[in-house]
Formats: C-alpha cells, sequence, structure tokens
C-alpha cells in the first residue's frame, strides 16, 4: 500500500485545510504527541464529517426510548422492536444522494447493501425495503436519465438480494434539480433472543474481513448477488457460537474504533492482510473510504479457520486480518510498521462537538411566507376560481384532474411496477392499494397457517417537504401523525418509528433554526402519540452547486419511517371502497367550522396552492395531536371490529383527492353531500391538515358504529364524525355543496388522469 509520497508541514496542512489551531492542540493532548500525517488526516476528516452530525443527534437523545418492547437501541444504525411470541424486528436507514464519484449504480448498491449489512447483523432475515425519491422536474431530460437509473437500481438490488421492496414516495421539486436524494429503509425479522453486539472478546481474539466487493478490472465495485450471499453466509455461521462482536463497515478506520468502543476492548489491524482493490490508492484513502459491503468479526480463538471456511464456501472475501487488544485503541499496521495508534473514543463517541449558536428567532424569509393567508387568493364561487396568474377560469373539476395530475400526488405505479414486491410471498397489499405496505409475519420455524391466524406488519416512510420548509417544527409533527394516520388506516397499531434527518448547512442562519425545530417537533409528536423512537440519525452538508457557482440548499427533510403490528391479516384494510350502499364518513376535524382563530385546516402549503396557483407559500396547519389520538384509536377499533371497511387518511389535496383516490383504487363511484359553509370552497374541497380520515361503513354496521362513538362520547374521548356521502355503482364522483353541483368526474377520467401523470413526464423530449 502507498503511504504518503513526500512529508509535509503540519501547519501547511492547517493553512490548506482551513485547520483550527484549537482542534490541532486537542489532538496532542489526546495522542500525548504530535500526530503523524496519516493521523492527522484522520482526524481532519472525521471531526469535520461527523461533529456536525454528533451536536445535532443530541436533540433526540431524550425521544430515544427505553420501553421494554424495544430489545435494544441504536445498534448498528439499527433499532430493535421486540413483536412478542419470540419474533423481533430490526429496522435500518441509509440515506445518500446518488451524484458522486462512485456513479449512480455503485451509490445505490453500496447504500442498499450498506442498510441491509445493519440487519442482517442483527441475525434478521431481511423481509423488506421502502425507498424515498427526491428528483428535480422532469422537464427536464437529465432529470428523467436520473429517475430511471435510481429506479433501475433499486430494483436490481432488491432482486439480486432477494428482498421485496414494498413501498415509498417519491417527490419532485426543482430544489433537486441535478442533486437528487434517496432514503432506503430495510427491515429484518428475527427469532431469535441472541441479538449480536457485545460479547465477550478475549484479548488476542481474531478478527475477521468479510467482503463482497469484487474487483472489475481495477475498480472495486459492490455485487448485489454477493450481498444476498453474505447476509445467509453470516446466519449460518452465527449458529456456530463463535462469533463474539460485529461490526458493520462505513468509513473503515472509524468502523474499527466504533467496535472497540462498544466491545470495550481495543483493535490491531494489518493492512498488509487486506487487498486493495485499487492498485494505486494510499492510506489516507483506503481508511477513510466508505466501504458498506463489508464487515468484521471478533471470533473465538482457534475457531477462525472453520469460520473462513463457511464463508470462503459463500464465493466472500474471508481473511484474518488483526487482532483484540487490551487498550483501548485502534492500532494500524503497514509493512510491519504502527502507522496509526488512536484512542477509540477520539473517533467516535467523544468527537470533539462544535458548538453552533441555535437560532430562536425566526428567519424573516419565514415570517415573510407565514404572513400570508387565504384572503389574498382570488374569490371562488360554486363554479370555479380564476388564478390569479393565469387569468383562465378553472372549474373545481378541472382543479381536481390538476391535482391528480400534479407531480407529488399522481400515482407512482411507474416506479413501483419496476420493483418486485412479491419476492418472499409475504407481501399482502400491492402497492397503492393501502395507506401502508402490509407483510405477513411468516415464521420460519412454524408450519403453515390460515390467513386469519397469521400476524402482520404495515410500514411506511413520509416526509411533508414543503411543509416542513415553511415550519419545520409543524411539518415534522405532520410527518410523524401522517405516518402513524397511515399504519392505523392499515389496520395496524403503530410501534416505533426511525428517523433521518438530512439537512445542509450552506445558510446556517436558517438551518440552525431548522434542525432543532424539527427535532422537536419530532419529539413532540412521538411523545403524545406514544411511539418511541428507536434509531435517528442526521445528516448535515446536503448541497448543490449546478444551478451556477453558488451553492443551493435541498429542503430540510426529516424521513420518517414507522412500521405497526397487525394481530391479524384479516383486519387489513384497503383505502378504496369496498361496497355499494356504504356509508362515507369523514372523522376528525370538522369541514364546516369557520373561526378566524382555526389554524387546523387551511391551504397553506398546500398542493392546491403549487399546482393551481403556482406558489409555495403560507403557514402549514397545526395538528392537533390530540385529536389525531383518539381519531386514530377508535378507527383501529372499528377496524379490529369488522364495522369499517375502507380508511383513508386526508392528506395532500385535502378531501376531494382522498375520495378520488378511494374511487381510483376500488372502481366505485362516490356520492359527497356537504352541507352549507361559509369556508371558502377551495378550502372545503382541498385544504389540508391533520387528524383526518375518511372512512365507508357498511349500512349492516351503522348501529354499532353509532354506538362506538356514543362510547367514545361518554368516556370524554368524543372526536368529530360526520357521515357525507355514499359509495354508488354509478362511475361517477358527484360532489355537491348546499345541494348545488361543484363537480361530476367520471372514474375513469379520473383514473386515466391519476395513472398517466407520471408515465407521461418520462417520455424523454426530442
Amino acid at each position: 500500500m502507498k503511504g504518503y509520497p513526500t512529508p509535509f508541514s503540519v501547519f501547511r496542512i492547517f493553512d490548506k485545510e482551513d485547520l483550527i489551531r484549537a482542534s490541532y492542540n486537542e489532538m496532542v493532548r489526546r495522542l500525548k504527541r504530535k500526530p503523524n500525517p496519516a493521523e492527522l488526516d484522520i482526524f481532519e476528516v472525521l471531526w469535520c464529517k461527523y461533529s456536525p452530525s454528533c451536536d445535532f443527534q443530541i436533540s433526540f437523545q431524550d425521544s430515544l426510548s427505553s420501553d421494554d418492547s424495544l430489545l435494544n437501541v441504536q445498534i448498528q444504525n439499527t433499532g430493535i422492536v421486540d413483536l412478542g411470541k419470540g419474533q423481533s424486528l430490526v429496522l435500518g436507514m441509509e440515506s445518500y444522494s446518488p451524484l458522486t464519484t462512485l456513479g449512480i449504480l455503485q451509490r445505490t448498491v453500496t447504500c442498499i447493501n450498506g442498510v441491509l449489512a445493519g440487519i442482517s447483523l442483527r441475525k434478521a432475515h431481511p423481509i423488506a425495503l421502502l425507498d424515498t425519491l427526491r428528483i428535480g422536474p422532469l422537464e427536464k431530460n437529465s432529470n428523467i436519465d436520473i429517475l430511471q437509473d435510481i429506479v433501475a437500481e433499486i430494483s436490481y438490488c432488491g432482486q439480486s438480494a432477494g428482498v421485496p421492496i414494498i413501498g415509498g414516495k417519491t417527490s419532485l421539486d426543482d430544489i433537486y434539480d441535478g442533486n437528487p436524494l434517496v432514503n432506503v429503509m430495510a427491515i429484518g425479522l428475527t427469532e431469535t433472543d441472541a441479538i449480536v453486539d457485545s460479547g465477550k472478546c478475549c484479548i488476542g481474539s481474531p478478527i475477521i474481513y468479510i467482503s463482497c466487493i469484487v474487483n472489475h478490472e481495477g475498480i472495486k465495485e459492490g455485487d448485489p448477488f454477493l450481498k444476498s450471499a453474505l447476509i445467509e453466509a453470516y446466519l449460518e455461521a452465527f449458529t456456530s457460537g463463535n462469533i463474539l462482536f460485529t461490526q458493520h463497515i462505513g468509513t473503515f478506520i472509524r468502523s474499527c474504533a466504533e467496535m472497540a468502543i462498544k466491545g470495550h476492548f481495543g483493535i490491531e489491524i494489518d493492512l498488509d492482510r487486506i487487498p486493495i482493490a485499487q492498485t494505486e490508492i494510499n492510506l489516507y484513502e483506503f481508511l477513510l473510504s466508505e466501504y458498506e459491503e463489508t464487515m468484521i468479526l471478533a471470533v473465538c480463538a482457534g475457531q477462525e479457520e472453520s469460520l473462513l471456511t463457511c464463508f470462503r464456501y459463500w464465493g466472500l472475501q474471508a481473511l484474518l486480518i488483526g487482532r483484540v487488544l487490551k487498550e483501548s485503541v485502534v492500532r494500524v499496521l503497514n509493512n510491519g510498521k504502527v502507522i496509526v495508534e488512536v484512542p477509540s473514543d477520539a473517533l467516535t463517541c467523544s468527537i470533539p462537538v462544535t458548538s453552533y449558536k441555535l437560532f430562536n428567532i425566526i428567519p424573516d424569509s419565514i415570517k415573510k411566507h407565514w404572513e400570508w393567508t387565504e384572503i389574498e387568493l382570488p374569490q371562488a364561487d360554486c363554479t370555479g376560481i380564476t388564478p390569479a396568474k393565469t387569468q383562465n377560469k378553472l372549474s373545481w373539476g378541472e382543479i381536481l384532474l390538476i391535482l391528480l395530475d400534479s407531480v407529488n400526488i399522481t400515482s407512482k405505479r411507474w416506479v413501483w411496477r419496476q420493483y418486485d414486491y412479491q419476492i418472499q410471498s409475504n407481501t399482502v397489499t400491492t402497492p397503492g392499494n393501502s395507506d401502508a405496505s402490509v407483510l405477513r409475519l411468516r415464521s420460519q420455524i412454524e408450519q403453515s397457517l390460515s390467513i386469519g391466524q397469521y400476524r402482520g406488519i404495515a410500514v411506511t416512510l413520509d416526509c411533508p417537504n414543503h411543509w416542513v420548509a415553511l415550519d419545520p417544527e409543524r411539518g415534522s409533527i405532520a410527518a410523524v401523525a401522517e405516518a402513524a394516520r397511515n399504519l392505523t388506516c392499515a389496520g395496524a397499531e403503530p410501534l416505533a418509528i426511525i428517523n433521518n434527518l438530512t439537512s445542509a448547512l450552506s445558510e446556517p442562519t436558517i438551518a440552525y433554526w431548522q434542525l432543532p425545530m424539527s427535532s422537536r417537533g419530532i419529539s413532540l409528536a412521538c411523545s403524545i402519540l406514544n411511539i418511541p423512537i428507536v434509531n435517528s440519525d442526521t445528516l448535515p452538508y446536503n448541497e448543490t452547486n449546478l444551478y451556477s457557482n453558488k451553492l443551493h440548499s435541498i429542503y430540510l427533510a426529516p424521513v420518517v419511517g414507522m412500521v405497526g403490528l397487525i394481530h391479524n391479516l384479516c383486519h387489513v384494510t384497503s383505502l378504496g371502497w369496498i361496497e355499494t350502499g356504504d356509508s362515507i364518513w369523514l372523522l376528525g376535524l370538522p369541514l364546516l367550522e369557520k373561526n378566524e382563530h382555526e389554524d387546523r385546516v387551511s391551504l397553506g402549503g398546500s398542493s392546491y396552492l403549487e399546482s393551481v396557483h403556482s406558489i409555495i407559500i403560507g403557514r402549514p396547519p397545526r395538528v392537533d395531536l390530540l385529536l389525531e389520538y383518539r381519531v386514530q384509536k377508535i378507527v383501529r377499533q372499528a377496524i379490529i371490529s369488522g364495522i369499517i371497511h375502507s380508511a383513508h387518511s386526508l392528506s395532500d389535496g385535502g378531501l376531494a383527492v382522498a375520495v378520488a383516490e378511494s374511487c381510483i383504487v376500488s372502481g366505485l363511484g362516490a356520492y359527497i353531500s356537504l352541507s352549507y359553509s361559509p369556508v371558502r370552497l377551495d378550502r372545503l374541497l382541498f385544504g389540508e391538515g391533520g387528524a383526518r380520515i375518511l372512512v365507508s361503513i357498511s349500512k349492516r354496521y351503522k348501529d354499532k358504529w353509532k354506538k362506538l362513538l356514543e362510547i367514545a362520547r361518554s368516556s370524554g374521548q368524543e372526536i368529530p364524525a360526520e357521515c357525507i356521502g355514499m359509495v354508488t355503482d354509478n362511475p361517477q364522483l358527484i360532489i355537491e355543496h348546499s345541494s348545488i353541483s361543484l363537480l361530476n368526474l367520471s372514474i375513469y377520467s379520473l383514473t386515466s388522469t391519476y395513472e398517466e401523470g407520471l408515465p407521461r413526464r418520462t417520455v424523454q423530449q426530442v
């Protein structure tokens, strides 16, 4: 391995890398000597890279739960949840921007391999993947290429690893032009009480290096087919009882330090025993590179050969590279000499945290958005509205079609039909048919059961981009509330969330206000809804300069992944209507209330403003978390009792879009009759807010439903509930207001508009 070609002055590095003398003095203090060039580079990169993450991560520490149902918290960037009956779920999430030197293909493979490795290291079988894709506008061919490439590679990785991709969310916005952002969530199932993390490693225990990286003409590449082999090989090796400690490799040197810290021991690594995929790589590049397709294991002395044979049988690279030390240090050897020796904690838990001044004052740019009110919109009447920017009057039916065609509401069938969501044969709901993805919990050891005897899990990913950009606290609360609402509508009880907060620090005045506000919102929502956070991660420094020579920040993106338990798969609920004649009810915030202080439903930050009036402005609605809790609770009770036929969360586009989506999925029509209200008609139809669920109730359960509502009222848990219409066999969506028709659209026109929105945009422009 190549070292540094020439010696150089430490202080010349300070000038070049903009390091401050205080940091260098801290390095000397910890090492009790001056750092050598390799150590200096390691400190500089890792302290700069992880210090902001450590700083903002502190905001979440009080929210990370110690609930008894959680076997462990933040292990290998994963969270573990006890499901009972000898089963546990392992949750993991990774975030990345594909436009790196690795390219889209390798960055996608590396990210998915990394999150799957974190799952498998907990002795869990990966059972599902979900993703969120944020792409620039598809009016540009370059963004179409990016979307096609990312979707193709995620599909390829899922199929190669044998893991179904069961759901996610795709958003398009100018801010991601040329700078896409991808989050991948993985779920694993384990049926053992032995979760590997920190075994008792004896001094001298061998360290084994396992990798599924292959070398093609000097370029190292992750192989997703070998990733499947790596998972199976590890699970097989685990049964031997000879694996004492495991660590998934991210940044090589930091991962070694993390392993040492968690195991309360030191590590010695001999680089001469590790083949280097790129022959011209130097120490700096190797020690600070990320190798998501690799892991290191501390194993029982004398058993290393049998374990190496096991891994090599599966076609993996398996090497003996080091040993466990008594001293809490990371020692790296090269050519028989010590080139790095640093305290383990200096690279992990005790990284110096820069003291940033968090802003309590709302930035002026945000205040300006909040000053907007609905009065500034043109007047609306029963025939429609004339947007100020077009001066062409639009009917309410035309506006609904515009919203169904908008990039953030339109069907994502074009994406998920490229994914194999049926791998492992445990997927219960087709993507798009329910508010959350549902998987059967099939034991690896039990015999086949009838559908009514199986339990299941529901999973969802959520992040309301524009709401978070306009109000990070309310937007983050909404992300948690909507994720829980989606699980509830699928028939599941929310169990836990995993959070990945991606931000940019190029505009510190806004960023240092957004981040703490967002973390506060997530913490508050989880506390009131009683949903523990099992893992969280903060990733700063996500900007692009592709617009110009000036950095442009992405939106703050607190992606929330949530999982819930379904005790009986017979209770899985679709968002589509089930039976003609069913009554349609709106639960939660009432439609007709007009109060100048009412801020729980509004047009601020809505899809209606963006798609129809071409503005992103206003303050998003306040989510009433106490009402949210009550609404979700009664919906789950009604689903278990068999009273509710369908359930759908009101989200982007408000009531009209939610009703239209239920019609599209089922193919059945709906007649909606709204009583007179002084509320603006566009707010009535397209206003957004939390704590609202649309359900359909069978005639034969009408009395049971009313009794359930009465029980809730008498126990002090009353929720607003209003019957607003009926499911019909007439393939039309009809909405009336005070007996005046607002819109009358065929299910065919709704469906064709909804389904063709994304495919139409992915056609390359000549």
